[in-house]
């Protein structure tokens, strides 16, 4: 079929070898998550938080920024965007870490049933990036692998 063809050549190849074979985006009012935690408190941070996330972040000895955790929520959002899943499927927010590397670059960590719907979707690195300030955070995903 041609159409296979011709969509098959739309695929970018970056220099990682590799395809990007889906994107995410996601935009979050700081405000929104803000009266989250004031009503909740630390409950909502521990709802969107694996417990992983949540350990580092106690460990940090960082304030609990509702600036912080809408970017957080914004790349946890993206990547199930990505996936083509949204949260449902078996998906959860804690199946979604987002962790950072030594020099503070954001990472994204898989497990569960999301993990397993990358590994079906041929998905095998992410790339990140989030961005926040007073009103809003946003993060844009990019899933590679090969096709």
């Amino acid at each position: 079929m041609q159409s296979e063809t011709v969509s098959e050549n739309l695929i970018y190849r970056g220099s990682l070898g590799c395809c990007v074979l889906a994107v995410g985006v996601d935009y979050v009012s700081v405000a929104r998550v803000a009266a989250a935690l004031m009503k909740l408190n630390e409950k909502f941070a521990q709802q969107v938080l694996s417990d992983a996330e949540w350990f580092a972040w106690q460990q940090s000895g960082s304030p609990m920024s509702a600036e912080r955790l809408a970017g957080r929520w914004a790349a946890k959002e993206a990547v199930a965007k990505a996936l083509g899943s949204g949260f449902i499927q078996g998906i959860t927010w804690k199946n979604i870490e987002i962790n950072h590397d030594a020099a503070g670059a954001p990472q994204v960590v898989l497990n569960g049933d999301a993990a397993q719907l990358a590994a079906e979707k041929g998905i095998r690195k992410w790339l990140i990036s989030i961005s926040h300030e007073k009103e809003f955070a946003v993060a844009f995903v990019e899933a590679l692998g090969e096709k």
